[in-house]
């Protein structure tokens, strides 16, 4: 494991603050939680192990490499579509609803660590760098 990455100063909670007050239909902390976990969880499979492992270190350290990868619900859903199709199905969301959540959380991911994963998005699969590129503010 490398040490010598760290996980970026922002709390876990302030990304689910941020979600919260920004979408109105995700109203407390656990839908808030389980939408980045969704989101991540399935950017993390879409890459490589050691990817996987880099993006992981610039998240808050609550979204490590094990959280991500280490029990995932979602085998083989690696795409922003399957991201919309896992979303819809876990929370009852309708298409809008869903690319919203995960456009957020892709958001939120590039404003507090903005050089890691930047470094990062040539790594990742051209849709997902697409939604990065995308995610209105």
């Amino acid at each position: 494991m490398n040490m010598n990455l760290k996980n970026t100063d922002m709390q876990i909670q302030d990304y689910y603050t941020d979600i919260i007050q920004s979408l109105d239909y995700i109203n407390d902390d656990k839908t808030a939680k389980e939408t980045v976990k969704a989101v991540t969880g399935i950017i993390a499979s879409s890459v490589d192990e050691q990817t996987a492992r880099d993006f992981a270190a610039a998240l808050p350290k609550d979204l490590d490499y094990e959280t991500l990868r280490g029990h995932q619900d979602y085998r083989n859903m690696d795409t922003p579509e399957d991201c919309i199709g896992v979303l819809k199905n876990q929370f009852g969301w309708h298409d809008e609803q869903a690319l919203t959540a995960m456009w957020k959380v892709t958001n939120i991911i590039a404003q507090n660590a903005p050089g890691e994963v930047s470094k990062l998005l040539t790594r990742l699969p051209g849709e997902w760098q697409a939604i990065f590129d995308q995610a209105p503010e």
